[in-house]
């Protein structure tokens, strides 16, 4: 039985909320897998791990929906449709992860290192401890963050197909289209 696209049957409006909600799913579902072995990579223990994909949770809940309309976006710009070639698709999803994805992996990498080294202060010696502690080490925690973007960048070649693969296959599970149908429907 062949499945009818969803655009057929909802407003404008309709089908791009579904499509946000589709694509912050798919991408919180991908980052829960994929995020904790890169956190394990970049050398982020339990604690860590917990604070980063606790974060990236709700980093994605907002921006997954800002990444499927980034994806639309340069999709569109770059005249990019089923009919383009795989190396011109690939090419246009590679930017988008690059330039989307990679900085807020960086920045949650920062943060978790932060909650890593603040949290057992804290829970040691009291609130008032981080006054008087010179143990925390800020350029650690953006050295953390540099790292984890370098390192996304460089394995970014494997990450972004799979997780552009999962964020289509979302898509398409739920009647939606991928970018590049999108684009050859205009």
């Amino acid at each position: 039985m062949k499945k009818l696209p969803l655009d057929q049957y909802l407003t404008e409006e309709e089908y791009k909320k579904k499509e946000s909600r589709v694509d912050k799913f798919s991408s919180i579902t991908y980052s829960l897998v994929v995020g904790t072995l890169l956190d394990l990579k970049v050398g982020l223990k339990p604690l860590g791990i917990f604070a980063s994909r606790g974060q990236a949770t709700i980093l994605n809940y907002f921006t997954g929906g800002w990444y499927g309309k980034w994806r639309n976006l340069l999709f569109k710009k770059t005249k990019t449709s089923t009919e383009s070639s795989f190396i011109k698709k690939r090419s246009v999803d590679f930017v988008a992860f690059n330039t989307f994805q990679t900085p807020i992996y960086g920045t949650a990498v920062t943060i978790a290192s932060l909650v890593e080294q603040v949290v057992p202060v804290i829970l040691q010696h009291g609130i008032n401890a981080l006054y008087q502690d010179n143990s925390i080490d800020i350029y650690k925690a953006f050295e953390s963050g540099k790292n984890a973007m370098i390192n996304l960048a460089i394995i970014s070649p494997i990450i972004e197909p799979t997780m552009n693969y999962t964020m289509n296959k979302f898509r398409q599970w739920y009647g939606l289209k991928k970018p590049e149908e999108k684009v050859a429907n205009e």
